[in-house]
């Protein structure tokens, strides 16, 4: 887990002049995975091939759950 801070010093979205909304979108903190370990949630068979991050506030609001292996 790292602050918004820690990942724009560490330049984790790369380098150069970021959009003018970075800060705000990025939240607080990041999570950054250490091994090939996911969890995968499926209640259905999605058409879909990859998830996206919203923009509205519901979609930015996301609780941080932790487990340990």
């Amino acid at each position: 887990m790292l602050s918004k801070d820690e990942v724009i010093e560490k330049n984790l979205f790369g380098v150069g002049t970021p959009h003018p909304e970075f800060e705000n979108i990025i939240g607080d903190f990041v999570a950054c995975a250490i091994d090939k370990t996911n969890l995968i949630y499926r209640d259905n068979d999605s058409v879909f091939k990859g998830y996206h991050g919203g923009l509205t506030e519901d979609e930015r609001y996301v609780p941080v759950i932790t487990f340990c292996k």
